[in-house]
């Protein structure tokens, strides 16, 4: 189970990849570093390996700063850092 976030600093998009064993729905939310989430996105129809997500940053509204995006499925979540400028 990999997770990774590019670019990071990210200005307009920021692509998601990770990896899953099994089709499954995943949610996709951003919290800022207070904990408070910020924007939250479904993927209802993930399939196992490698699945991406481009996230358009500007059309979410998320202002700059750190944010923490955790990915989470049935059985996994994970997390990783990235920031905004």
């Amino acid at each position: 189970d990999r997770l990774r976030a590019y670019p990071s600093p990210a200005s307009s998009a920021l692509t998601l990849e990770f990896y899953l064993q099994y089709p499954e729905s995943v949610l996709v939310q951003i919290f800022s570093i207070k904990g408070q989430c910020i924007s939250e996105y479904s993927a209802p129809s993930a399939r196992p390996g490698l699945n991406t997500l481009i996230l358009d940053i500007d059309e979410m509204g998320i202002p700059k700063g750190i944010y923490m995006i955790k990915i989470s499925g049935k059985n996994h979540s994970k997390a990783i850092r990235t920031t905004i400028i």
